[in-house]
């Protein structure tokens, strides 16, 4: 478990978790989310853009490519679930 501050986060490299998925909780703010498709020379390519905003929660599975943006500046916590 770990709580994060993003700010002014614009170019954040996609990533894959090979062991473990993230459970996001956002605390405040707002936060861009671009889960799925492929990484393609550091994109994410046919991904489904999520606005998370304060109060909501995003599950992102073990292996599927992500990465988040921050415009402003939004507090988050990450909890990370082991593969079974």
């Amino acid at each position: 478990l770990s709580i994060i501050e993003d700010s002014e986060v614009l170019d954040n490299l996609p990533e894959i978790h090979e062991n473990e998925a993230d459970l996001w909780y956002c605390l405040d703010g707002e936060v861009e989310f671009i889960c799925g498709g492929k990484i393609v020379n550091n994109e994410i390519i046919n991904g489904i853009i999520y606005l998370v905003k304060k109060g909501d929660w995003l599950y992102i599975p073990v292996k599927e490519p992500h990465q988040h943006n921050c415009k402003k500046t939004a507090r988050l916590v990450i909890i990370k679930v082991p593969k079974l």
